[in-house]
């Protein structure tokens, strides 16, 4: 499956190319709140927004910007998730987590792990789990 690799923090994230509508560069004044939950108009609709960071509970030393918004759909479901910088589409394989994937350590919605071409293993975003997500916030 064709996937777009992105970086939150240091880690590395496949995110499946067929859920991503599209990818913005919010400025911070773009971005405001509905009550508690960070939302930015995408022309005529509203797109709550997610913090990798919090959603994979990433190690961060300090709050970082976030200047990309992967902006996901299923169905006329939208969510945008906030990453670091974008690396670049790539073939991967997906490789089912089993039922001890607590133990890896994998936090946040996961569907999977992937090797990268570099070797490294990356955790694939579950859209749908993340979409429920969203509308739960």
């Amino acid at each position: 499956m064709q996937a777009m690799m992105v970086a939150i923090e240091k880690e590395i994230y496949a995110v499946p190319l067929g859920s991503i509508l599209e990818i913005v560069r919010p400025r911070e004044e773009e971005i405001t709140s509905i009550g508690e939950r960070p939302v930015i108009r995408l022309r005529d609709s509203i797109v709550p927004l997610m913090s990798g960071v919090d959603l994979f509970e990433v190690k961060s030393a300090e709050r970082p910007p976030t200047p990309f918004a992967v902006v996901l759909a299923l169905d006329d479901r939208r969510v945008g998730l906030l990453v670091s910088r974008l690396i670049g589409q790539q073939e991967i394989v997906v490789k089912p987590l089993d039922a001890c994937a607590g133990a890896s350590g994998a936090k946040g919605p996961v569907s999977g792990a992937t090797v990268r071409d570099d070797g490294g293993v990356s955790l694939i975003v579950d859209v749908a789990e993340l979409i429920r997500l969203g509308a739960l916030r």
